[in-house]
């Protein structure tokens, strides 16, 4: 819980300018946009009511810019609780975007930088500087198949403190309770889709990431093939040998995910990656089936707003 105290939102030019900003912008629940102003950050509209209720624990820190029915809540915060918040939404919560924006002079505002619980790396200074910090979130890729028989899901996990990487394909009922299962099991805080029409089918598939407190990202379809999967592994798993890893290769559903999972991650981006990784079939019965809702009943894992948070 954040101290009532910190910095004064000024109603400046530069604060009217931000609500001018973001006005333009599209809404999105989960997406937290933050204005580096250097002695501060200033948050906007909804985004400020959620930061005052959810780390200042208290609305008495919100400013209203403007008057009438036409003024915004904002909130101003310091550097130390934006590091707070920041861990909170991509790394212990997740289930959130982050976007800091800068100063571009001439009353207007740019992306400087962004983070989500699969993308850290803009933020690493502020992410890794702490001993306590915990374990970088595992981060998902998925893909379904509608077939007349069936609808056939396909994912791939990657564990970046284990530098684990499994994967699976499975057919599952129309109201995708094994995949559910699979997320609930396997804990992502991100869970990147192909950028698919909204089908039915693809509404209740992503409502289950919602459910289990998962960011729906979305990717190109095209970066779920299995083209240069191969030479990609090669490189990055321990040993080299990618023949180890054939039960995977075979199931193309399964190592189209894995594909996807490593562009998006941008693993072998770093050569700090390479050889260090191990890959194998994710078994989705080694565990007892839970649904989100029966975690939530069994009060295993954290939810915003528990009462023993601190």
């Amino acid at each position: 819980m954040a101290e009532n105290s910190g910095p004064v939102l000024e109603q400046d030019e530069k604060t009217k300018s931000i609500v001018t900003f973001v006005r333009k912008l599209p809404e999105d629940d989960k997406v937290v946009r933050f204005f580096d102003r250097k002695e501060y950050y200033t948050v906007i509209g909804e985004n400020a009511l959620f930061v005052a209720r959810e780390f200042y624990k208290t609305t008495t820190v919100v400013k209203y810019i403007g008057s009438g029915d036409k003024a915004v809540p904002g909130v101003a915060l310091n550097r130390s609780l934006f590091q707070t918040i920041l861990r909170d939404l991509v790394i212990e919560g997740g289930g959130h975007m982050v976007e800091v924006y800068e100063d571009a002079g001439s009353q207007s505002w740019k992306l400087s930088r962004k983070a989500s619980p699969g993308k850290l790396g803009e933020f690493e200074e502020e992410l890794f500087r702490s001993s306590d910090m915990a374990e970088t979130p595992v981060v998902m890729a998925a893909k379904l198949v509608v077939r007349e028989s069936g609808c056939v899901v396909s994912l791939a996990y990657v564990n970046h403190s284990t530098r684990q990487i499994g994967a699976c394909e499975f057919a599952d009922d129309d109201q995708f309770c094994a995949f559910e299962a699979a997320v609930v099991q396997i804990g992502p805080k991100e869970c990147v889709l192909p950028r698919e029409a909204a089908t039915p089918e693809n509404r209740r598939f992503r409502d289950v990431l919602d459910r289990c407190g998962a960011l729906a990202s979305e990717m190109k379809p095209s970066e779920f093939g299995t083209k240069d999967l191969s030479d990609n592994l090669r490189r990055l798993v321990k040993g080299g040998n990618v023949e180890h890893y054939r039960e995977v290769l075979e199931r193309e559903g399964a190592a189209g995910a894995v594909a996807a999972l490593l562009s998006f991650g941008e693993l072998l981006a770093d050569r700090a990656n390479h050889n260090k990784y191990v890959l194998a079939l994710h078994d989705t019965g080694a565990a007892m089936r839970l649904d989100a809702a029966a975690v939530r009943a069994l009060n295993v894992t954290r939810q915003r707003g528990d009462p023993n948070d601190s």
